[in-house]
């Protein structure tokens, strides 16, 4: 008789927290660095951010909440739903 594996659907859904959680964490850390850089250096850190933001909406939706930001209207706040709080993202990047 085979033992009980794991399906592949299985390993992702124990992993997804996880991820999103890492790709939440890099998105703060590029944003942290983009408000302490200028010129191209700011560039690349808010592009890192939008690039690891889009890859939580297009892979981990189930794991964010996605909503308008009141006072700035071109912006969305993408947000894990095991935290409180979120990042801004331009409203544009959500078409790409």
């Amino acid at each position: 008789m085979k033992p009980n594996r794991a399906t592949f659907n299985n390993i992702l859904k124990q992993t997804e927290q996880k991820n999103s959680e890492r790709l939440m964490a890099k998105a703060r850390m590029a944003n942290r660095l983009a408000k302490k850089s200028r010129g191209s250096d700011r560039k690349i850190a808010y592009h890192i951010k939008s690039k690891s933001l889009c890859s939580l909406i297009n892979k981990l939706s189930n794991q964010i909440r996605i909503y308008r930001d009141i006072k700035l209207a071109d912006f969305v706040v993408i947000e894990l739903k095991s935290e409180q709080s979120g990042l801004h993202l331009p409203s544009v990047n959500l078409i790409n």
